[in-house]
């Protein structure tokens, strides 16, 4: 376990003890962009600290072990902040979340036999056990229904964490996290997610954040690198949020028809190596496209 967590005061820890019910707010008091904020944080941490501490020489398992950890400490952060409403709660044991999870799948790794055995599922009921578990049983028997403010909190959370999550898998899976020092890779991968997330957390709605979902799933199966994947979400941001003509709605309905129809750009080859050509295929069905 890391010393950010060993050297914790016995203050710091009533202050962070899921079991003290005086760290339970009644409603969530942070904005959207900070929680995302912290989620970043907590998913780059992470993602750093598996390529560095997990060697697990068959990728298909390495890409698995990865994602069941990506999903379980999704799923610590938002029961966390669900029930707490505390965000520095939630971040606090989101960290230790994943630092357990990293700990656990190393020590059974580093024993074959042993790691035929215990499973990751093992791996995340035991994060499970040491954190959401730990949740105070009066507060969740005694908790009251949520306020529409912190549904509609939760509803764009979760919107913006598939996004996220999915731009993980896509690295995670990519032939170049494949061929390269995967380390190094996830690394760089990490900051440029980072670097993303700050540009989308700060225009948070409902119908943009549907169209960035959209474009994500379209790129998921295209053969377009890593860097190229992120520039051209970066020009797509930037393209529908300075256009303030822009109609979320048709542009759904574009990004849609193009990926189950299977349309494609004239010259797929190129666009795919090219951001702006794929950027503005993707925008030339939507009616409110900017001119310039």
């Amino acid at each position: 376990m890391s010393n950010m967590f060993l050297k914790t005061s016995v203050d710091q820890n009533q202050t962070y003890l899921l079991t003290n019910i005086e760290n339970y707010k009644i409603m969530v008091s942070s904005s959207l962009n900070e929680i995302l904020n912290k989620y970043i944080l907590v998913i780059v941490n992470y993602m750093k600290l598996f390529s560095e501490k997990i060697n697990i020489k068959k990728y298909n398992y390495y890409k698995f072990i990865f994602t069941r950890g990506l999903d379980t400490i999704t799923n610590v952060f938002k029961i966390l902040l669900l029930f707490t409403k505390n965000i520095e709660l939630t971040y606090y044991h989101s960290q230790k979340a994943f630092y357990f999870y990293i700990e656990f799948i190393e020590q059974i790794s580093n024993d074959q036999n042993t790691f035929l055995q215990l499973s990751s599922r093992e791996a995340c009921m035991f994060v499970y056990k040491k954190t959401i578990f730990e949740i105070n049983n009066d507060f969740k028997k005694n908790m009251e229904h949520i306020s529409k403010h912190d549904k509609d909190i939760f509803d764009l959370l979760d919107k913006c964490l598939i996004i996220y999550k999915n731009i993980c898998n896509v690295c995670i899976g990519h032939s170049d996290t494949i061929v390269s020092d995967k380390t190094s890779f996830i690394h760089t991968f990490s900051d440029k997610l980072k670097v993303f997330a700050d540009q989308v957390n700060h225009n948070l709605g409902n119908d943009y954040l549907e169209c960035i979902y959209l474009f994500v799933t379209y790129l998921l199966d295209k053969p377009i690198s890593i860097n190229n994947i992120f520039q051209s979400l970066h020009l797509f941001v930037k393209k529908i949020t300075s256009n303030k003509m822009t109609n979320y709605c048709n542009l759904q309905t574009s990004i849609k028809k193009k990926q189950t129809v299977n349309v494609f750009p004239d010259n797929p080859d190129i666009a795919y190596n090219n951001p702006k050509l794929l950027v503005d295929f993707i925008l030339e069905d939507d009616r409110t496209k900017s001119s310039t």
